[in-house]
């Protein structure tokens, strides 16, 4: 009795260091697979032009990590560089692609009904700003839109071209060691604001 005790004893202890081991093995950084962007109407706003950028995220670079925090180690491959064009392959300037300053500050987060789900959508200021949030993105990936079907997070930000600029055609995302090229829609898609979330006073 004593002898298969103490073999089930040993089988619970490898089957719990397994487990322990093979448990703090998790995702350490994150990488932008694809890129999109759309054209929208939306409804109530008729004086810009406005374009919503889908960015997918996903996870990529198993370790063994005893912290809490995810995706410690941020995005694998740093952007170098985004650039926008026009329709006659023209560099946009970063300017062209922002947000205006007069838009209401208190504003953190709006939701669109879009390709029926509601998607979390934030303001980009401009193309320099988002090349920034996401170089330094690591936990709070999980603010953003989660697909179970596809295990991955999809990131949503609004952007303005001013009215008489040129409209983007095509953006470029260059990272240290692939390039993303981004497809604009320009015909313009209708979807309606289902939720605003303002700052916190």
């Amino acid at each position: 009795m004593k002898k298969i005790a103490f073999i089930l004893c040993f089988l619970c202890t490898i089957l719990f260091m397994v487990y322990i081991l093979f448990g703090f093995f998790r995702y350490v950084n994150f990488r932008v697979d694809s890129a999109g962007m759309q054209k929208l109407s939306l409804v109530g706003e008729n004086d810009a032009n406005m374009y919503l950028l889908t960015l997918k995220l996903t996870h990529c670079n198993k370790q063994l990590y005893f912290g809490c925090m995810p995706y410690p180690g941020g995005i694998s491959d740093s952007v170098i560089q985004i650039k926008g064009y026009d329709e006659k392959g023209k560099t946009l300037d970063e300017k062209v692609l922002c947000f205006p300053k007069s838009q209401d500050d208190s504003i953190r987060t709006i939701w669109l009904n879009y390709e029926n789900k509601e998607v979390p959508c934030n303001y980009s200021l401009n193309i320099d700003k988002l090349q920034k949030e996401l170089n330094s993105m690591t936990q709070n990936i999980r603010g953003e839109y989660y697909s179970k079907e596809e295990d991955a997070h999809y990131m949503y930000r609004l952007f303005c071209v001013p009215k008489g600029q040129p409209l983007p055609k095509k953006l470029i995302f260059r990272f240290d060691k692939y390039s993303i090229e981004c497809d604009v829609n320009n015909i313009p898609k209708r979807v309606k604001v289902t939720r605003i979330d303002k700052m916190e006073p």
